[in-house]
């Protein structure tokens, strides 16, 4: 009875070990998972801002591009409507 007892003891202890043993292993995978999750935002976002960029850019250039020749011809007309009048 008292072996029963010994061995039943130590099945409890080893069964509270082991499940300590693999919550802490999850709370790891969790805690990095989280982390993981964190980062790959963090990139994400930087991508964002970076096309966004870009894009701006891309679009401003050949609009600045436009603009100076039209604003000439706008003056140039501008100029011409005076001279008639």
């Amino acid at each position: 009875m008292l072996t029963y007892f010994i061995s039943r003891s130590s099945a409890a202890c080893c069964f509270t070990s082991r499940h300590r043993g693999i919550t802490r292993i999850r709370k790891k995978f969790l805690l990095e998972q989280e982390r993981q999750e964190a980062k790959r935002i963090q990139e994400l976002d930087r991508l964002k801002i970076k096309f966004l960029t870009n894009l701006s850019h891309d679009f401003r250039t050949p609009i600045s591009l436009i603009m100076g020749p039209v604003d000439q011809l706008i003056a140039g007309e501008k100029q011409q409507a005076g001279w008639k009048s």
